[in-house]
C-alpha cells in the first residue's frame, strides 16, 4: 500500500519554502519507519500556521512536529525558569550577549500551540472531538543528544500531561532508527479515539492546496497568438493592445512577457487598478521566470527588475521620487478599469524605445470607463492597427457558459459583451463542475453562507485543500460579518480584506494593508469583495448576492464573480447564495443543484 505523502517526495526540491536538511532527514525517517496507515504532510498549511510536519492516522490520532537544525556545539542554549514562566535563551557565535527566543521562535511553545489548535479545529468545526491527549506534539533536533534537549523541553510541558505525547529527541534517536523513540504512539497505538470524519476534516487543512501546487508548474501559454505576443517585440510604435473575454489568458500573457523582459535585463512595471491584483500577477510571473532561469541568483536578479503595483500607488511614489522615464516596459492589466489620462501618465514613465501592452475586456466594465476607449482615443493613446484578440476561454467551465449568455442578455443589455467560449470544446467532459444555487430570504444570509462553506469543505476533491476556497461578498459590511461568523462557528481564521469601519475613509485606510497582503498561497480560507478578486480565479467559489439592483454596476460585478470559476480536471465548484428575488429564475434554470429555503430553523 502506497503511503500518502503531501507534497510527494519528487516535489520536495521545488517547494516555495525550501526544506531544511533536518526537515528532509526527518520526513524521510518517518517514511522509512512509520507503520502502514500513517500519512505524512510536509510543511502543511494548517489554517496558516505551517508546522514542519504533521502525521495522521484515521484510527489512531495525529502528531505535529517542529524540526530544528540547531547546533549546541556551536551555540549555547539554556532555559531561564522561575515561578511565572520559562524562557528559552540562546547565545550565538560572535554575539556579546544572550537572546531570549520569543514564543514564535521557541519550538517547545510552538508545538504546544499547534496541538491546541488542532484540538479546536477537530472539535469546533464538525462537532467531533480529537482526544486532546492523543495529539502528539514533538520537537526533533537533528544535532545534539536527546538528553540535552529533553531536559530543556521539560520546562514547557504542562503539569500532568504524559511525556509520551511530548517527545523531544536529538540526533541519537534518529541514528537509532527506532521510530518508537521519536514517536511512541506509532509502535504502541490505541485505536478508537480518532475517527475517519475527523481525519478527513483535518486532511483538508494539511493537504497541499491546489493553488500552491500550481506554483511549481510551468505557466501555460496555450495558443499561437499568445506565444507570438510573448516572443515577439511590439513593432514600430512600441505599443500593443490585447482584447479577450474572461479566462482567455490576458493576465498570463502580460505576466509571462514581464518575466521574459526582466530575464534579459529590462526594468518592467506591471500595473493594474485594484490593489490585490498585483500579488496574483506576481505569482504568475515568477512561475514563468522559473522556467527561464538556471539558478537562484539569476532568478532573484530578474525578479528585482519587475515591479507589480496598482495605478494610484505607482502615481504616489512616481510623484514623490520624480523618476521620469524609468521603465523599459509597462504592462497594464484590466485596462478597461483605466482612464485615458492614466494611460498617458504611465506612458511618460516609459524609456525611449520601450514597450507597453494594454489588456482589455469591455464586458468587465465595473467602473464605467471602457466606453471612453474609442478608436479615436486609442489613436491619441498611440495605438495603430487592429486589436490582438484572444478568443477562447481556458478558465470557465463549459457548463457555466449558457448561464453567462442568458445573464448578460437579461441583466446587462446596454453593455458591449465579449462572452467566453470554450477554447477546447472537445475536452469539456474532462472538466467536471458542480453549480449550486441556494435561494433564501435576506435575514438568513449569514447562517446559510456558513452552512454552504461547510458544505464546500465536506465535498472538496482529494487534490484540493480548504485554502483553495474563496468567498466573495458584495460589500465590506457583509464581508466582516461573514468572517466573524466563520471564526465563531467553525473555529477557523479567514484570510480577508474587510474593515468593520462605517466611515468610508477609515474603511479604505484599514483595508488597504489587508489588500496588499492578500495572497493566493495563504493557508487559510479566503474572503474578499468581487472588486478585489477581479482578475483572479479559483477552483472553489462561494458567492453571496443580496441585491442585483444595488447599483448600476452590480450586474457586471456579479458577472465578474461568476467568471472567476476555474475549470479543472479534478473538478471545480461554484455555490451562489442569493437573497435577491430577481435572480431566482436564473438560478433555477442554469444551476443543476437548486435549493430554495423559505424559512430556516435557526
Amino acid at each position: 500500500m502506497t503511503r500518502v505523502i503531501s507534497p510527494p517526495r519528487e516535489d520536495w526540491d521545488s517547494l516555495p519554502t525550501p526544506l531544511t536538511p533536518g526537515e528532509r532527514q526527518v520526513a524521510e525517517f518517518f517514511d522509512r519507519h512509520l507503520p502502514q496507515g500513517w500519512e505524512i504532510y510536509v510543511q502543511p498549511h494548517l489554517n496558516g500556521l505551517q508546522p514542519d510536519l504533521v502525521l495522521l492516522h484515521p484510527e489512531v490520532g495525529v502528531a505535529v512536529y517542529e524540526v530544528k537544525d540547531w547546533n549546541p556545539r556551536a551555540s549555547s542554549y539554556w532555559v531561564k525558569s522561575d515561578e511565572a514562566e520559562a524562557v528559552l535563551k540562546a547565545r550565538y557565535p560572535g554575539s556579546d550577549g544572550s537572546v531570549s527566543l520569543m514564543n514564535n521562535r521557541n519550538p517547545f511553545v510552538r508545538v504546544r500551540d499547534y496541538k491546541d489548535y488542532i484540538h479546536r479545529l477537530g472539535t469546533a468545526a464538525i462537532g467531533g472531538r480529537v482526544a486532546y491527549g492523543r495529539i502528539t506534539a514533538g520537537v526533533i533536533f537533528t544535532v545534539g543528544e536527546s538528553r540535552f534537549w529533553k531536559n530543556m523541553g521539560r520546562h514547557f510541558v504542562r503539569r500532568g500531561e504524559p511525556s509520551r505525547y511530548y517527545p523531544v529527541v536529538g540526533e541519537d534517536a534518529l541514528r537509532s532508527n527506532r521510530v518508537g523513540w521519536v514517536f511512541p504512539e506509532a509502535v504502541q497505538p490505541r485505536y478508537g479515539l480518532m475517527s475517519e470524519p475527523i481525519a478527513d476534516y483535518l486532511r483538508g487543512w494539511v493537504r497541499e492546496p491546489d493553488f500552491v501546487r500550481q506554483q511549481r508548474q510551468p505557466l501555460p501559454i496555450p495558443n499561437n497568438i499568445q506565444r507570438r505576443l510573448l516572443e515577439q517585440g511590439p513593432g514600430v510604435t512600441g505599443l500593443r493592445r490585447v482584447q479577450g473575454p474572461a479566462g482567455s489568458g490576458k493576465s498570463i500573457l502580460l505576466s509571462a512577457r514581464a518575466a521574459r523582459l526582466a530575464h534579459i535585463g529590462k526594468r518592467v512595471l506591471v500595473v493594474g487598478f485594484n490593489i490585490t491584483l498585483s500579488n496574483y500577477l506576481h505569482d504568475l510571473s515568477v512561475r514563468h521566470l522559473r522556467q527561464l532561469t538556471f539558478n537562484k541568483w539569476e532568478y532573484r536578479a530578474a525578479e528585482r527588475r519587475m515591479i507589480f503595483t496598482h495605478f494610484h500607488e505607482w502615481q504616489r511614489w512616481h510623484d514623490i521620487y520624480e523618476e521620469g522615464a524609468a521603465f523599459d516596459a509597462i504592462l497594464v492589466d484590466e485596462g478597461n478599469d483605466f482612464s485615458i489620462a492614466w494611460w498617458h501618465e504611465l506612458k511618460d514613465a516609459l524609456k525611449d524605445g520601450g514597450e507597453m501592452m494594454l489588456a482589455f475586456d469591455q464586458t468587465q466594465d465595473i467602473y464605467h470607463r471602457a466606453g471612453a476607449w474609442t478608436e479615436d482615443t486609442m489613436g491619441t493613446a498611440g495605438f495603430r492597427g487592429p486589436w490582438n484578440k484572444l478568443g477562447g476561454s481556458y478558465r470557465c467551465p463549459s457548463k457555466l457558459l449558457p448561464a453567462l449568455r442568458y445573464f448578460t442578455d437579461i441583466f446587462m443589455p446596454d453593455i458591449e459583451v465579449d462572452l467566453p467560449v470554450p477554447a477546447q470544446p472537445e475536452l469539456s467532459e474532462f472538466y467536471p463542475s458542480n453549480l449550486r444555487w441556494v435561494q433564501i430570504e435576506k435575514r438568513h444570509w449569514i447562517e446559510t453562507c456558513i452552512e454552504e462553506l461547510e458544505n464546500l469543505q465536506s465535498n472538496l476533491p482529494q487534490d484540493s485543500g480548504y485554502s483553495d476556497i474563496v468567498c466573495l461578498l458584495p460589500v465590506h459590511s457583509n464581508g466582516f460579518q461573514f468572517v466573524k461568523a466563520a471564526e465563531e462557528c467553525l473555529g477557523v481564521e479567514v484570510y480577508h480584506t474587510f474593515s468593520k469601519a462605517d466611515d468610508n475613509d477609515r474603511r479604505q485606510k484599514e483595508s488597504r494593508p489587508l489588500k496588499r497582503a492578500f495572497w493566493g498561497g495563504s493557508g487559510k480560507i479566503k474572503a474578499t469583495t468581487i472588486h478585489s478578486f477581479k482578475g483572479w480565479e479559483a477552483r472553489h467559489l462561494l458567492i453571496y448576492i443580496d441585491d442585483i439592483r444595488r447599483a448600476k454596476e452590480t450586474p457586471v460585478l456579479f458577472y465578474v464573480g461568476l467568471t472567476r470559476l476555474l475549470q479543472h480536471t479534478g473538478g471545480s465548484s461554484l455555490t451562489v447564495v442569493a437573497s435577491c428575488p430577481e435572480l431566482r429564475e436564473f438560478g433555477q434554470q442554469f444551476f443543476d443543484d437548486f435549493v430554495e429555503l423559505d424559512d430556516l430553523p435557526f
